[in-house]
């Protein structure tokens, strides 16, 4: 039998406290799962004296009413692996975190990761972030690098939609069991996710586990705790995404900030992770040239852009040239508000069409 299976019956019966994981990683430690199966409650309680008898009643109750050989067969149905963190293949990088999970549940094409940048934001983002996000992911991802997120409405989604449409890849941790697609809008991405060669589901949830407000939280620790950086896309005062910074922080990984329009208060967290030292970032060469990388960008004609420019982006590009200009004489020629040109032309930057120069002036380059 796979052993797979009996952890994963353990894992569902004690959960993720502090409490279980402690008792978790000395069972992992001293005994094999089939050991473990075959021992009576007194065997269990005579070796594992410092379990809990909470703990030990959970497992047994849930042993006398779980078949492990029909949970191995669902492991295998729906290819899901399960990675402790005594195995070889459990990543470097999370076992220098604080509270690194026990278990790792991965559907997909699991590797290591080279170079992996870690996108957040808000998930009630603008179609400017949403933009960024998706035009900033797929750069990357082009350039070889995974895009890790969590799979959330808004930012997360834009950012795995940009990678999976690349070389690069995407991860997705979620914040409920690896079987529970959430949100359900997100189904598609989720199955597009795994059909991409570099793609993968991961969760340190037990299989079934629901989205639960507290489950976000810790699935940010995993997010940041697994890449090499992370890029924060619009985020309000109070946003989750910040959460994320925090703990990207104190676990020394780099924090790059996209800005966004002075009057959006959807950008007020991130702009003030700016004023706070975070790097500002307006392409993905600012991120590859933090990691040696920058040789791989290359500023793109307007000839080469795959994607067309919506029709108030061409109206604003069309009115740039090799003469420097100002969002306030743009603001005269299209008759269009200043917050709104500021916003067209963070995209233009960030597709490498223009460039602003001293004076807080814009060229159009190419």
């Amino acid at each position: 039998m796979n052993d797979a299976a009996i952890w994963s019956i353990i894992h569902k019966a004690w959960g993720i406290t502090a409490k279980a994981t402690k008792a978790l990683k000395l069972l992992l430690s001293t005994s094999s799962a089939e050991e473990i199966w075959g021992m009576s409650e007194s065997e269990f309680t005579d070796k594992f004296s410092s379990v809990s008898h909470e703990l030990i009643d959970k497992l047994y109750q849930m042993k006398a009413k779980v078949d492990p050989a029909r949970i191995d067969d669902n492991l295998s149905k729906y290819q899901i692996r399960l990675i402790n963190c005594y195995d070889e293949e459990y990543p470097e990088k999370l076992k220098n975190i604080y509270d690194p999970p026990v278990f790792l549940y991965v559907k997909g094409h699991w590797a290591s990761l080279p170079l992996a940048i870690a996108m957040v934001g808000s998930r009630k983002c603008t179609s400017y972030g949403e933009h960024v996000a998706l035009e900033l992911s797929r750069e990357l991802s082009q350039n070889g690098v995974c895009i890790l997120s969590g799979l959330a409405r808004g930012i997360d989604t834009a950012s795995h939609k940009g990678a999976i449409a690349c070389d690069g890849g995407t991860v997705a941790i979620l914040g409920s069991g690896v079987d529970v697609i959430y949100p359900k809008e997100n189904q598609k991405l989720y199955y597009d996710i795994l059909a991409h060669e570099k793609g993968a589901i991961v969760s340190e949830l037990p299989l079934g586990s629901a989205p639960l407000k507290h489950h976000f939280p810790l699935r940010n620790r995993i997010i940041s705790g697994l890449s090499d950086g992370l890029v924060i896309v619009e985020a309000a005062v109070k946003s989750g995404a910040l959460i994320t910074a925090e703990l990207a922080l104190e676990q020394g990984k780099e924090i790059f900030v996209i800005p966004g329009p002075i009057t959006s208060p959807m950008s007020e967290g991130a702009h003030k992770l700016i004023k706070d030292g975070a790097k500002m970032t307006t392409c993905a060469a600012d991120i590859l040239e933090e990691y040696g990388q920058r040789c791989l960008i290359e500023k793109k004609n307007v000839q080469d852009k795959d994607t067309p420019l919506g029709e108030d982006e061409q109206k604003i590009l069309d009115c740039i040239g090799i003469e420097p200009v100002s969002v306030e004489e743009l603001a005269i020629i299209t008759k269009q508000p200043i917050n709104h040109i500021v916003a067209i032309l963070s995209i233009l930057e960030i597709e490498g069409l223009i460039e602003q120069i001293v004076g807080r002036k814009y060229i159009r380059l190419g």
